[in-house]
């Protein structure tokens, strides 16, 4: 019962760091969406709880590993995220389309800030205590990496269990030159 609490309290401790490190930005630099609908809310939160398997040792004793269970926390389908953007998820992959005025980009700073806006809606606080640990800047460093290296190479996020989160920009042509309008993610499993 203590090892559960105490996974509990270190994940509460993770989603505070990442909610302070959100806020200390300034206020320019956030990307606003509107929540998710409460019964979509409802239903994805039993989807997202880790589990706690039993193991028993060779001496008969019994104790309790977390094992994550990394989903995507949204239903089958297109779920609004307001403001014009949307996640599409088809079996383990997740479409979120951001094809707005305010939203597309050719810049990799906005496009970095949308990632992680978005991601935690996407996987809960694992997708949370993952970005944490990556720096600032470094899921696309100039506009030509995330223009034309990006979609086919993709953004890798690594997952404690050695898995990690696979992101791929997509782009449309517009006025000026390709604009990023929507991006894929999935869990990929270590190669």
């Amino acid at each position: 019962m203590a090892v559960v609490v105490g996974i509990f309290g270190v994940a509460g401790m993770l989603s505070a760091g990442a909610l302070r490190n959100r806020s200390a930005k300034s206020p320019d630099s956030v990307v606003h969406l509107a929540s998710v609908t409460p019964a979509a809310q409802a239903k994805t939160d039993t989807q997202a709880t880790p589990t706690t398997p039993a193991v028993v040792t060779q001496q008969g004793d019994v104790t309790h590993r977390a094992a994550e269970r990394v989903a995507a926390m949204l239903p089958a389908g297109e779920t609004s995220f307001g403001d014009g953007v949307t996640a599409t998820r088809v079996d383990s992959t997740v479409l979120v389309a951001f094809d707005t005025p305010m939203m597309r980009t050719r810049m990799p700073e906005k496009f970095e800030r949308f990632v992680r806006a978005t991601l935690p809606r996407i996987y809960g606080a694992v997708a949370d205590s993952a970005l944490a640990h990556v720096p600032a800047g470094s899921l696309a460093q100039t506009q030509q990496e995330l223009l034309y290296e990006l979609p086919t190479r993709g953004v890798h996020i690594a997952l404690r269990d050695g898995r990690h989160i696979a992101i791929y920009p997509e782009i449309r042509p517009g006025q000026d030159g390709p604009l990023v309008v929507r991006y894929r993610v999935s869990i990929a499993s270590p190669n």
